[in-house]
């Protein structure tokens, strides 16, 4: 609701105030190294992949671990709680994305393939129909996530490490380790817009609830703010 902002620092994680920075709730992680991190919408269940392979869903508020899920073959980059919290979405260094039911901590689905080389990034729709990764093979996939079936692939011209919907979830925005943000129909993958002005990688890009605004962060060390003119 973002009233909340979870973070790590190795196997350390703390959930802060979204207004204050306050730190509300701090706790150690079993698992090492993360690397992939995601609130629920709601704020109750922190989700959680790294070193170890091993996806964690954490309750909040008493930092104890609920689930933990084995699938991966190697360490894993990226995790995604879908927004009525029911299922979750982890992707990493062994290329395939792994589907999960929350509540038993099962495989909901055969693993999803198609990238040749990293996923960095995953996300689900706002509506959550939809899930979309990214990839170091230069590829953002958009993937239905009831039955695995690939939707689209949205061609980069390099590795895409950071990816979000937009709050209609009919377009894509993606960051490129070039410096560059693309806009993507999400349905066909056909480029709408490319966003320019990072003199360094692309490591995050957000939209404004509105989807109005797009937000990206650089390793320039700067944030900067662009019109999405996206309708």
């Amino acid at each position: 609701d973002g009233t909340r902002i979870a973070v790590s620092g190795n196997s350390l994680l703390a959930l802060l105030d979204g207004n204050n920075g306050q730190v509300l709730k701090q706790f150690e992680a079993p698992s090492g190294k993360i690397a992939g991190l995601d609130l629920s919408d709601d704020g109750k269940y922190l989700l959680t992949g790294g070193i170890d392979k091993v996806v964690r869903l954490f309750d909040t508020s008493t930092g104890v671990e609920r689930l933990a899920m084995r699938g991966h073959e190697a360490e894993i980059r990226a995790v995604a709680i879908s927004p009525d919290g029911r299922r979750a979405a982890s992707g990493g260094f062994d290329k395939k994305i792994l589907v999960w039911d929350l509540a038993n901590g099962q495989p909901l689905l055969s693993p999803l393939t198609g990238h040749t080389h990293y996923v960095w990034s995953i996300t689900f729709s706002p509506d959550g129909k939809y899930l979309a990764s990214g990839s170091s093979d230069g590829t953002a996939r958009v993937w239905n996530a009831e039955t695995g079936e690939l939707v689209a692939t949205c061609a980069a011209d390099t590795a895409v490490g950071t990816i979000d919907f937009t709050p209609d979830g009919k377009q894509l925005v993606t960051g490129q380790g070039n410096s560059a943000q693309n806009l993507w129909n999400a349905e066909t993958g056909e480029l709408v817009r490319r966003y320019y002005g990072n003199a360094g990688r692309t490591v995050v890009v957000t939209l404004s609830r509105d989807g109005r605004q797009l937000y990206s962060g650089s390793n320039d060390g700067v944030s900067r703010r662009s019109s999405a003119l996206m309708f």
